[in-house]
């Protein structure tokens, strides 16, 4: 069994190189999102996107990338190349 997403297909979605490589970029994300609301993320609000089906995390993630406003965090996502963001969402969807 094939899977296709964009423009590439795999026949094991763990073995594309975009989710080793999103796994990385987002072991930065559990600094302030992290799992079952703790520490900063639960006394904060911060969004634990470790829950999050992949449909909200990807249009929140993407509305966040958007944003002009000068947060800090909003600034680290928008720091990111299209190639960063595809495999952020991609490990987001195959994890």
């Amino acid at each position: 069994m094939f899977i296709i997403t964009g423009n590439f297909a795999s026949a094991e979605p763990k073995s594309d190189p975009r989710f080793a490589y999103g796994e990385y970029l987002s072991s930065q994300c559990a600094t302030c999102h992290v799992k079952r609301k703790e520490g900063i993320a639960r006394l904060s609000g911060v969004p634990d996107i470790w829950s999050m089906d992949y449909k909200t995390f990807s249009n929140r993630f993407l509305t966040a990338k958007a944003q002009s406003r000068n947060e800090t965090v909003l600034l680290t996502v928008r720091s990111l190349s299209k190639s960063d963001i595809d495999a952020i969402l991609y490990y987001f969807e195959h994890r």
